[in-house]
């Protein structure tokens, strides 16, 4: 029963880590863009011997981009944020569900064959990491999923993108509220001790 139990949520799991991380990729993608998302490369200030017309147009096309950025952007981290802090939910939720179905060793020891599985750190040696190490390497882990929500503020305000010029005030406190919420659950997940409780 066990074996099946845990062959389940592996199979399971496997499917919330593919989805999640299609998501995740293709988001980072867009906010990673080398020098920014849709920002214009030619400073429509360094015109000097076009004509008025095409200054003119220049100008129009970087502020409807800037437009484009500033409406897509902040949703688009918004929306990166809500699946990886949903992910993190989800595995969350999943280490509850195993801890109250077989409770105490049983538990920890179908977690940590579990979190092992969706190690990519200690895959190609022979070692596994130490269960303190694997509740953030993990993919099945709730805590590698918190990391990744918490990090989202660091590309975030990193001035190569210019993701952070692209949100309202407004918008920057509620991203702020939302990671402060991914740090607590990261807090809680990374206790070996409490994970299992």
């Amino acid at each position: 029963e066990r074996n099946a139990f845990r062959q389940r949520k592996v199979a399971i799991c496997k499917i919330v880590i593919e989805a999640a991380r299609r998501a995740s990729d293709g988001w980072m993608d867009v906010l990673t863009f080398a020098g920014g998302w849709l920002v214009d490369l030619d400073d429509p200030a360094s015109i000097d011997a076009e004509s008025a017309v095409d200054a003119g147009e220049k100008e129009l096309r970087a502020a409807e981009m800037k437009e484009i950025r500033s409406t897509v952007l902040p949703a688009a981290v918004s929306m990166l944020h809500d699946v990886l802090d949903k992910t993190a939910s989800w595995m969350e939720q999943m280490v509850h569900d195993i801890v109250d179905q077989f409770g105490g060793n049983t538990a920890e020891d179908i977690l940590v064959s579990l979190f092992h599985t969706f190690d990519e750190t200690y895959r190609s040696s022979a070692s596994q990491a130490p269960m303190t190490e694997v509740v953030t390497t993990s993919q099945a882990a709730p805590a590698y999923w918190y990391k990744k929500a918490v990090a989202l503020l660091s590309i975030v305000a990193n001035d190569s993108y210019g993701i952070h010029e692209t949100f309202s005030d407004d918008e920057m406190e509620k991203l702020l509220r939302l990671v402060a919420e991914s740090i607590v659950g990261l807090q809680r997940t990374l206790d070996v001790e409490t994970i299992f409780e």
